[in-house]
């Protein structure tokens, strides 16, 4: 489960052909085991807020997670989008303690083609987070 994220829209274009996406969200939830306590008794629970904020820059957009190449190459010899999206998990409780477990999540994506299109390419997709 990562980071709430928005779909990419129209982007601002950057340089010859690569594309640029910004965005915020904010997404809201409940943790009903906020400490990850084993025993059923005295599990903390409390709501949260989790503000994320990402960028993408890229030539190809992405699918499903993976490089949505075209057959129409226009001489490209990589095809490429990375990804940073960062995001602060704030609960919203009465306890002190239950706020003080909030954490920072980040998150990185990667995919790079070389030879997309061609017979023989090179494929690197790496998601971290």
């Amino acid at each position: 489960m990562g980071l709430p994220r928005a779909p990419d829209g129209p982007g601002v274009k950057v340089g010859k052909r690569s594309v640029v996406h910004p965005g915020v969200s904010l997404g809201i939830g409940f943790d009903s085991n906020v400490f990850r306590e084993r025993s059923v008794e005295g599990v903390a629970r409390g709501a949260y807020a989790l503000p994320t904020a990402w960028v993408t820059v890229g030539n190809t957009p992405t699918r499903d997670g993976r490089l949505d190449t075209s057959p129409n190459l226009d001489g490209r010899n990589v095809d490429y989008s990375l990804g940073v999206a960062l995001g602060y998990r704030a609960y919203l409780s009465g306890n002190e303690d239950i706020r003080a477990a909030g954490k920072f999540a980040a998150e990185l994506d990667l995919h790079v083609m070389g030879r997309p299109a061609k017979k023989l390419s090179i494929y690197l997709d790496e998601t971290l987070r």
